[in-house]
């Protein structure tokens, strides 16, 4: 699962395009949460996941030691190698991050928001974290069609 502030590349304007003309918002400044299945993204807006976590998540705790950081998701989409600025970036949203913020969780387990938070928790040897875990999905709040492997530049957007 990938997490990303949609103005810090250029996927991220190309995904906010999408979900404007999908559904109307402006997503400009919102972070998404995105997931390759097969030939599709499935794309959350996490404003929206937060708001629904309310009534369709429990709370629950997240063993640090047990998330896979190289394959937590990757944050960097515009290139394999990332610039030294959208590490530095990384690097800033990581050391900000509020630890008794909870983690957002998948029914399936993978982190939906709160990556940098775990990454923090990590490098300070902090052994679990506050989270709340979706009963269910959460069913994407848009799904793109890309053709494997996945070419973000060449998305189009579909409502589900």
């Amino acid at each position: 699962m990938t997490t990303f502030n949609s103005t810090e590349s250029a996927v991220g304007m190309v995904l906010s395009d999408a979900i404007r003309h999908i559904d109307g918002s402006n997503l400009a400044s919102r972070h998404l949460a995105m997931r390759q299945v097969n030939d599709e993204i499935h794309v959350w807006d996490i404003v929206r996941l937060w708001e629904d976590s309310d009534s369709e998540a429990s709370w629950t705790s997240l063993r640090v030691s047990d998330v896979d950081l190289d394959d937590a998701g990757a944050w960097f989409f515009d290139s394999e190698r990332p610039s030294p600025k959208e590490l530095v970036a990384h690097m800033r949203r990581i050391v900000n991050a509020d630890l008794d913020s909870p983690i957002l969780l998948h029914s399936d387990g993978s982190i939906l928001d709160g990556l940098h938070r775990v990454a923090k928790a990590s490098l300070h040897n902090v052994k679990s974290l506050g989270a709340k875990q979706f009963l269910v999905g959460p069913r994407p709040h848009c799904i793109l069609k890309a053709k494997p492997p996945c070419d973000l530049l060449e998305l189009r957007g579909q409502e589900r």
